[in-house]
């Protein structure tokens, strides 16, 4: 809630978060055999846009990473997301910002991890 130009955060009750958890590992699961089944050009629409089945689960990986990155930013001894899904991460900010011919100070390419990964 707003009050003078401050947001006050409460945390959801534990029965809220358990189902959200549930409900994600079900989705995660049935995505995981989906993705298994189908061939990568496949063409598949999903929230106003048409791409790859390849590209959708690639998507859907860079969010779960990000998402990821940001429940154990505050907590070391958290368990990190998988290599895999960084790369995945990286790939498409590379991507986004055109950094194909991109090297670090070293002549190294990706010389550093995402931000916000330790």
């Amino acid at each position: 809630m707003a009050s003078e130009g401050r947001w006050r955060c409460t945390r959801p009750p534990r029965g809220r978060f358990d189902a959200s958890r549930a409900s994600y590992l079900e989705t995660a699961s049935a995505l995981v055999t989906a993705a298994e089944d189908v061939d990568p050009r496949f063409v598949v629409g999903t929230q106003g846009h048409v791409l790859t089945s390849g590209d959708w689960m690639r998507t859907l990986a860079v969010e779960a990473t990000v998402h990821h990155l940001d429940l154990v930013a505050h907590l070391p001894t958290a368990l990190q997301p998988a290599k895999d899904g960084l790369a995945c991460v990286r790939a498409t900010i590379d991507a986004l910002l055109d950094r194909s011919r991109w090297t670090g100070a070293t002549g190294t390419t990706h010389e550093r991890p995402p931000a916000g990964y330790r």
